[in-house]
């Protein structure tokens, strides 16, 4: 990594080096940019987040990686829920369970997912 490097910096639609490791599955990446200290909880400008793409990709070790690195905490389980819905739409049945065995909230209404 080049030494000043901003390692969280996001591009145009702001999506950070975090979140494409996740989108491409590159777990190594993944752990490389959060030990370096960016936020896992990082989110685009359409509020896409990490877990999000874990989940919509079926990536199970990104997903247990990002959970198990407390990246939902502060926003409470509404963005493990909307990683539920996507699982869900996509029809990922272990990420669905992993996620509801986390907390994820089955019954929530979509309004209450929204990202803010």
């Amino acid at each position: 990594m080049i030494e000043g490097a901003a390692v969280d910096a996001a591009c145009h639609d702001g999506h950070t080096p975090l979140i494409v490791a996740a989108h491409n599955g590159h777990k190594n990446v993944l752990e490389h940019l959060a030990s370096q200290g960016v936020a896992v909880n990082a989110a685009s400008k359409e509020h896409v987040t990490a877990l999000f793409l874990a989940a919509h990709k079926k990536n199970e070790d990104i997903l247990e990686y990002l959970v198990s690195k407390r990246c939902c905490n502060g926003r409470g389980p509404r963005w493990l829920t909307s990683s539920l819905i996507t699982a869900a739409l996509d029809g990922h049945k272990g990420v669905l369970e992993y996620l509801i065995s986390e907390g994820a909230v089955v019954n929530a209404h979509r309004k209450q997912v929204t990202h803010n």
